[in-house]
Formats: structure tokens, C-alpha cells, sequence
């Protein structure tokens, strides 16, 4: 008998109810449904990507603030492979969408590459690096106030960028120069600017600990060989801890 309902099962409907016993019993029908877990791990790696691919699309600055005092001289040479490496891990390991500047600090500080992408600028800055020769005192806090300056600008052109100020100490601070760099810190942070500090040499590990808030961003190094053998941590921990990346995914070359 049909029906002269209009919401009745229709001829598509009949043709399913006939099929659905000889389908079930081959399994073959319930494989191919979805899940409900299987579609709530997909929403969830989709809401994943989407996270990934905005916090890869994000300006990426980064701050070398480095110690030309006197007591780099004899290791100065190392000092500007170590910066040249990290930028290539930078490249490899974190987003494309970088920025680095160049700051020296000893007597006073000098900035020998304001922030720029460009890798022209950045490869003559580099070559203002290798030729720097360190002599003087160890004003830290000049450097800083000189990566702060930058940020300040960036900040102010709304760009949204993740900061960072790669610090790197080869001695102990002295009081004076340590109070005034932790003031300068606290200006760095307010500014949403993460610190990284690389200590070699004579370092003085509790100043080191009370400039830079994250333990894990803190490196301590005997020597250039040590501190050599941290730049791949140094590059992947700072691209995980600014981008808030799970450290099990990781942006390449901009990609997810």
C-alpha cells in the first residue's frame, strides 16, 4: 500500500531500509561512517592548524644585544659565527616573517643594525659584527636600552610583532650597571618582550636569574664550545615560548 502522507518514506528511503541488513552484516557501512570522536579530533586539529598557521603569519623580532667588553676579545671571532648560526636555525626552525637587529654593548652601547627582514642589510650587518673590537666596560643596560627604543617604534605601529632580546653576558655585572638593567627589563616586559640570556665565561649566575623570567631561556656556558652546542636550543625554545607553540609542532620556513 503507498501512502498519501506527504512526509511518508518515499522510493530513496524504501531502497536504504531494504539494503541497510545486507550492508550492516558486511561491516562495510559502519567503517565508513565517521565517528563521533573521529570528527571531534578533526575540529581539533583543525582549530590546531588555524592556531599554528596565525602565530607563524606574526613579526618575529629578535634583539641581539651582545657584550663587546674587553673580556670578549680574545673569542669575539666566535661571538659573530654563534649570531650568524642562530639566525640560520631561526630560519629553519621558527617562522618566516623575521626581523633581527644588532646591538653591541661595552662603554656605552651601539645599535650596528637597526631592525630589518631585509638579508642584505642583515648580511652587512654581520659584517659590522665581524668587525667590531671589544674593549671597555660591560654597560648592559645600555643595550638594552637601545633594543627598548626599537621595540617602543615597532609597538607604536601597531604591528602586533613577538619581541625578543637575545642577551649574551661574558662576566659579572656591577651593582650599579645590574640595577639599571633590571630596570630596563621591566620595561622590555611591560613592552610584551620575552629575554633570553646566554652566560659565558665569569658570569655570575644569580644576576644572570634575575634579568631573565623563563629558567628554561636561561643558558649558562663554560665556554664558546659550550655555548656553541645550545644554539639549536637556544633558536627552537624562544619560537616555541613566543609563538606558544606545543614544543611537538613547529612552524618551518612559515609552514605548518
Amino acid at each position: 500500500m503507498g501512502s498519501d502522507c506527504p512526509g511518508g518514506p518515499g522510493p530513496a528511503l524504501f531502497l536504504l531500509l531494504v539494503l541497510s541488513p545486507t550492508i550492516l552484516s558486511s561491516g562495510s557501512f559502519l567503517h565508513q561512517l565517521p565517528s563521533w570522536k573521529d570528527f571531534h579530533e578533526g575540529k581539533h586539529l583543525q582549530r590546531r592548524n588555524a592556531d599554528l598557521d596565525t602565530a607563524c603569519r606574526r613579526p618575529f623580532n629578535v634583539f641581539f644585544v651582545l657584550d663587546a667588553s674587553t673580556a670578549m676579545r680574545n673569542i669575539w671571532k666566535e661571538i659573530y659565527k654563534y649570531v650568524d648560526v642562530i639566525i640560520q636555525k631561526y630560519r629553519n626552525y621558527c617562522c618566516k616573517n623575521h626581523q633581527f637587529s644588532f646591538i653591541t654593548y661595552s662603554t656605552g652601547a651601539q645599535t650596528l643594525l637597526e631592525l630589518t627582514s631585509d638579508r642584505a642589510a642583515i648580511q652587512d650587518g654581520l659584517n659590522k659584527l665581524h668587525g667590531v673590537a671589544p674593549a671597555g666596560n660591560r654597560d648592559i643596560d645600555a643595550g638594552f636600552a637601545k633594543a627598548n627604543e626599537q621595540i617602543q617604534k615597532t609597538n607604536n605601529n601597531g604591528l602586533g610583532a613577538e619581541n625578543l632580546i637575545i642577551a649574551l653576558v661574558s662576566g659579572q655585572l656591577t651593582p650599579e650597571v645590574f640595577q639599571n638593567v633590571k630596570v630596563e627589563v621591566d620595561k622590555a616586559e611591560k613592552m610584551k618582550t620575552t629575554v633570553l640570556g646566554i652566560a659565558v665565561k665569569d658570569y655570575d649566575k644569580g644576576q644572570i636569574q634575575n634579568i631573565v623570567k623563563y629558567r628554561d631561556l636561561t643558558y649558562f656556558a663554560n665556554g664558546v664550545k659550550e655555548m656553541v652546542e645550545y644554539n639549536t636550543s637556544v633558536a627552537k625554545h624562544s619560537c616555541y615560548k613566543l609563538m606558544n607553540l606545543n614544543t611537538q609542532y613547529v612552524c618551518v620556513g612559515g609552514k605548518i
